[in-house]
């Protein structure tokens, strides 16, 4: 495992759509290890694979003591809307309040638990809501 240097807004690669993975592999796993690494180091709760420079759709989120690990995270449904205290590992030192969806459905191609419970589908809301839709974003570059 490796602690990557997480990229800061205004480098293009995020603004930059990801491609999917197709290989479930051991460097999707070196990846995976890498950006949990990175996330740990920088004391976040979630980190999307663009942040650290790699242009796949790859995210990693912690919420309620848990860490999800997505590979090609999309949302399926949003809904309703709150405003949220919000920050971003590639814009350091900046907070703002921001409107974010109340809950949501994504959908992955795989998702873990803390590299044990398959999740390939969930329903989030509150809080989570908030990191899940921003890295899906990153993932999409939709933002």
């Amino acid at each position: 495992m490796a602690r990557r240097k997480i990229v800061q807004v205004g480098d293009p690669i995020l603004r930059k759509v990801c491609k999917p993975v197709e290989k479930f592999d051991g460097k999707l796993a070196e990846l995976i290890d890498d950006m949990i690494q990175t996330l740990d180091y920088a004391e976040g709760l979630g980190l999307a694979a663009p942040q650290v420079g790699i242009l796949r759709r790859v995210c990693i989120v912690e919420y309620d003591d848990k860490r999800y690990e997505l590979v090609n995270p999309t949302i399926v449904h949003a809904s309703g809307k709150c405003v949220d205290n919000e920050g971003c590992l590639s814009v350091p030192g900046y907070r703002g309040l921001w409107n974010v969806r109340k809950s949501l459905t994504s959908s992955t191609s795989t998702a873990t638990v803390n590299r044990r419970k398959s999740m390939p589908k969930d329903t989030l809301q509150g809080y989570s809501c908030t990191k899940w839709i921003t890295l899906t974003e990153f993932c999409f570059a939709t933002r």
